[in-house]
């Protein structure tokens, strides 16, 4: 995966896709992608803030989704 975290990327370009331009797709791409400065990406919906926290809530818990 061009060096990234798996988890981290396909998290980042689901939240990001649904908002990413057209023109823009490109740097979803492995080979362009750059990991977001936030925890959750700069642009994604609250709606999927609260999903990824849930998810990870739990993951702490070590319970499988």
């Amino acid at each position: 995966m061009n060096g990234h975290d798996p988890y981290a990327y396909l998290k980042d370009v689901l939240a990001r896709l649904p908002t990413q331009r057209a023109s823009e797709i490109t740097e979803l791409l492995p080979q362009n992608w750059q990991q977001p400065t936030s925890r959750y990406g700069q642009r994604a919906p609250q709606s999927f803030k609260i999903l990824c926290r849930y998810i990870e809530a739990l993951q702490k818990q070590h319970v499988t989704v």
